[in-house]
């Protein structure tokens, strides 16, 4: 008795509709796992250590939880574009944020501190509620 081959005969065409299908699945899998968001960058310069240290005292900001700046005790705004809400650019700024600020307001913040044209602004630790009373 001779052995016939398993794959005798005419081969079957490859259905193109089962591979349509698991192409569409993928496709939809990825856009429904996909963001549209656009990410932005935020450009934060940080002073170098060197031997010519500013003698002045900085400037401490405080952030509160909603946002709001204040200096000394007095709310802080910039109005405008340049407008420096009183504050002398001269000297360096500290910004310290409540405990519970969240991070897209301390960005916010630092942007419009650069808006204002701060741009000399670093970030402190952030103040603990017991100390803030």
């Amino acid at each position: 008795m001779s052995a016939t081959p398993l794959y005798a005969g005419r081969r079957r065409a490859v259905s193109l509709t089962a591979l349509i299908d698991v192409v569409f699945i993928l496709l939809m899998f990825f856009m429904l796992t996909s963001t549209f968001s656009r990410w932005k960058a935020v450009d934060f310069h940080f002073p170098v250590a060197g031997p010519e240290l500013s003698p002045q005292q900085p400037q401490a900001m405080i952030l509160h939880a909603n946002g709001a700046l204040s200096l000394n005790g007095r709310p802080f705004s910039v109005s405008s574009p340049g407008d420096s809400g009183g504050l002398d650019v001269t000297r360096p700024v500290v910004v310290f944020p409540e405990a519970d600020t969240r991070l897209q307001i301390i960005i916010s913040a630092f942007e419009q501190l650069q808006a204002a044209g701060i741009g000399g602004a670093s970030l402190g630790k952030s103040l603990e509620r017991d100390a803030q009373n």
